[in-house]
């Protein structure tokens, strides 16, 4: 899927050390791939009927504010899955998991990391309001202020263009192909 910018409404969850079970508990972990995830997707939390994800003028949300050392714990990939098939595309936090951010990355899901007192900001804004994240402008906009993040060129290239590691790999597949003939040709004939 292509990353344009977007606008959205913004699950706040103020917790710091969100982790993964916290994200999909593990009996929701019966597959080997990304089906059925979005049932289980903070299930515990879906408890509270206030929790965000339960509200009518959430159902749309894109976008997770999160307290810092979100997805910290266990490195299950269902993690990034579970939120990308319950339509979350972006999670602002000042802190992430090292392996949940590169599972996020690889499966669509972008993690913009900002200082905490910015994400402070963010967390005091009205809750209905609305956020555009501009992924080539590198900013989270608000009515009231413009946040700049940080993003690898590498990454945020895949992100605009849509591609995976495989999709990025077979740009190169007839750069591949000739190296290949190349280097056998210069193995010895056994």
């Amino acid at each position: 899927m292509l990353f344009e910018p977007f606008t959205s409404r913004a699950i706040r969850i103020p917790r710091k050390d969100i982790d993964t079970d916290i994200i999909i508990p593990a009996k929701y972990l019966k597959g080997t791939d990304t089906s059925g995830l979005a049932d289980g997707c903070f299930a515990e939390l879906k408890k509270d009927a206030q929790f965000p994800m339960n509200r009518p003028e959430f159902k749309a949300a894109k976008i997770i504010i999160a307290g810092p050392n979100f997805g910290c714990g266990s490195s299950r990939e269902h993690a990034p899955w579970a939120l990308v098939q319950s339509g979350i595309r972006a999670i602002i936090s000042s802190e992430f998991a090292d392996i949940f951010r590169g599972n996020a990355e690889k499966n669509g899901l972008l993690t913009l990391q900002i200082p905490e007192t910015e994400v402070q900001e963010l967390f005091e804004m009205d809750e209905l309001a609305e956020i555009t994240i501009d992924l080539p402008e590198q900013k989270i906009i608000t009515e009231q202020k413009q946040y700049a993040f940080q993003i690898s060129q590498f990454s945020k290239m895949r992100f605009i263009e849509g591609l995976s590691d495989i999709d990025y790999l077979s740009k190169f597949s007839e750069k591949i192909l000739d190296f290949e003939k190349q280097r056998c040709a210069l193995l010895p004939r056994i």
